[in-house]
């Protein structure tokens, strides 16, 4: 992974992690367990790479899970914003209204949020979770 360093103001230097899109499919390591409020169906051989975990802060990673799987959420216990990278997923809330997301697709689960997301293709995708 490469650094960018950038001036924000004059007084402050922040550096910035880079990752190219190619860096994103390489590098992914097998996920432990997943946390109490989610499950999984099927076998979705869910693979991360952590991109930035701050002591008390949300963390972003690349995660990514093969098709014909499907994560179920119920009562989220944090916030989480995906951007979808490659392929494709159909999400179904508790209330049974469901829709599909592919490449380019931002999407916000709000804490608290139950549903299920059923991947269609293999997906990999950027995650902000906490």
């Amino acid at each position: 992974m490469s650094t960018n360093e950038f001036q924000e103001n004059p007084a402050m230097t922040v550096t910035a992690a880079y990752l190219p899109a190619r860096a994103t499919a390489e590098g992914l390591l097998p996920d432990g367990p997943p946390p109490a409020y989610v499950t999984y169906e099927g076998e979705p051989n869910v693979r991360v790479r952590p991109l930035h975990t701050p002591e008390g802060g949300p963390a972003t990673l690349i995660w990514a899970a093969d098709a014909d799987s499907a994560v179920v959420v119920t009562d989220a216990t944090v916030a989480e914003t995906m951007h979808i990278i490659e392929g494709r997923a159909k999400l179904t809330d508790s209330d049974g209204r469901s829709f599909e997301i592919g490449p380019g697709d931002v999407l916000v689960m709000p804490k608290g949020w139950s549903g299920r997301i059923d991947t269609l293709e293999f997906v990999r995708k950027v995650i902000v979770v906490g």
